[in-house]
């Protein structure tokens, strides 16, 4: 039964700490990597997506959210990111290396659109 609990705890705790959560005003707004065809949009209610079109036009995308330990939980394909901004980029560490984006004003191409949007 004490398992049982200690279990519930470990649970209980690690959902309240990654809990949904409104990004730092420094983060919120559309960001490139290099000059490739990849974004991160970051919404100031803690809203994400990120699309990326490869070099033979597929299209990868997904919605996310922001938590409170500075990361982004992908819906797909991603799973989770952490988020930090070094001088004027944000930085992307997760399962797949670390990557550097900058802020844009270039919008995302338009196989990038947003389901509903």
């Amino acid at each position: 039964m004490r398992y049982v609990a200690a279990l519930l705890l470990v649970i209980v705790s690690s959902a309240i700490c990654a809990a949904d959560a409104k990004p730092p005003a420094s983060l919120v707004g559309l960001w490139q990597f290099r000059d490739n065809t990849v974004w991160i949009s970051i919404q100031p209610d803690g809203t994400t997506f990120q699309c990326r079109v490869a070099p033979g036009g597929t299209v990868f995308k997904s919605e996310g959210h922001f938590t409170s330990t500075h990361s982004i939980q992908w819906k797909t394909i991603w799973g989770t990111d952490d988020v930090t901004l070094k001088v004027d980029h944000l930085v992307v560490h997760g399962k797949w290396g670390d990557f550097s984006y900058h802020r844009t004003a270039v919008p995302m191409g338009s196989p990038c659109a947003r389901p509903g949007k």
